[in-house]
């Protein structure tokens, strides 16, 4: 046997040993002709079918889960299905898409961001380098003006 106890036939056990065997034999036969009546059989359904415990119930409920799951997939058609899967194909395929064209957009964006800060420090550059001739022009103006006072004193 799987869990270790060995049977011994009924002619090697000790005369206690084979009695007890026989009253179970005549007893599970007495049980066996109670309920194959049709109200004690019904009787035993019910009660054997009571939710007894917590885990009993979950257990029902998970199998009545399972049976609803099995019937709605039984009861899809098959046409419905592959039109999902279709849908569900063209759609991650335009994300995809999408996806592309985002990064596309963002790379244009940021090389725009950079140009730009490269065009304002030339423009800064430029102002600055005109401020300074601007301000060469004017002591070279001042110091001809100077010039030209001294000139006609």
């Amino acid at each position: 046997m799987e869990d270790g106890v060995k049977m011994t036939p009924l002619d090697e056990m000790y005369e206690e040993g084979r009695q007890c065997a026989l009253d179970l034999k005549s007893s599970t036969q007495k049980l066996v002709r109670a309920f194959s009546e049709q109200e004690n059989h019904l009787k035993l359904l019910s009660s054997t079918h009571k939710k007894d415990s917590n885990e009993f119930g979950f257990f029902m409920d998970t199998i009545n889960n399972m049976g609803n799951l099995y019937e709605t997939m039984l009861s899809t058609p098959k046409e419905e299905v592959q039109s999902i899967q279709a849908n569900l194909s063209q759609l991650s395929e335009r994300i995809s898409q999408l996806k592309q064209m985002r990064d596309q957009k963002k790379d244009q964006y940021d090389k725009y961001i950079e140009e730009c800060t490269k065009q304002k420090e030339q423009r800064q550059t430029q102002i600055n380098h005109l401020k300074g001739q601007v301000n060469f022009e004017r002591s070279e103006k001042d110091k001809a003006i100077e010039s030209s006072e001294e000139q006609a004193k």
